[in-house]
């Protein structure tokens, strides 16, 4: 299967070539990792090259959307044509069943379009065990020896190769954007902000 879609970044996309029909790929990321901006300047990247993608953000004072009709949105958007679908969600203090919910979306995704989720909440391991690629973003202090503030650990990438594998990047507080600084090390420790 080739028709992957890149990510706004060549690295991430080489490493995990996860944006491919049909896939799962979880993003999540410490306090102040700044995920959202992340997942939203991808998906900007993709808009700007023709990909159609949509976006449903469940963050800040919205109410509070059920698994179910999550799910029928993602069935409405994959009909939509639309290649990424992305999910960005705030269900804190909440415990997420995913296991119907990975099931419908899996369905409703239909081999047409590749979904991203980022929901901050309990998660019951079947988010992980039905995703193809999970992300997770960290921030970090830069300094001389380090020159990158946020670091993305890539901990399942079953498409690609980058299992295990880290990317520093810089993110820009001004400008909301971030940049792809390259591969770290493995054996690197990195201490969180």
């Amino acid at each position: 299967m080739d028709n992957i879609i890149d990510f706004a970044f060549p690295l991430l996309t080489q490493q995990t070539r996860a944006l491919q029909p049909g896939t799962i790929t979880l993003i999540d990321g410490d306090p102040a990792a700044d995920t959202s901006p992340f997942i939203l300047q991808n998906l900007i990247h993709m808009h700007d090259k023709g990909i159609p993608v949509a976006l449903l953000s469940l963050e800040e004072d919205l109410p509070e959307a059920t698994l179910s009709d999550i799910s029928q949105w993602i069935a409405a958007r994959t009909e939509e044509n639309n290649a990424v679908i992305a999910i960005l969600g705030d269900q804190k203090d909440k415990y997420l069943p995913a296991r119907p919910f990975m099931i419908a979306a899996r369905q409703a995704l239909k081999e047409k379009s590749a979904l991203i989720v980022n929901i901050k909440a309990t998660l019951s391991c079947d988010f992980e065990r039905a995703a193809q690629t999970i992300l997770h973003l960290q921030s970090t202090a830069r300094t001389p020896a380090m020159p990158f503030n946020r670091i993305l650990h890539m901990h399942k990438t079953r498409c690609g190769h980058g299992h295990g594998q880290k990317i520093a990047y810089n993110f820009c507080g001004t400008s909301l954007t971030f940049q792809e600084v390259g591969p770290l090390e493995t054996s690197v420790n990195i201490t969180a902000q």
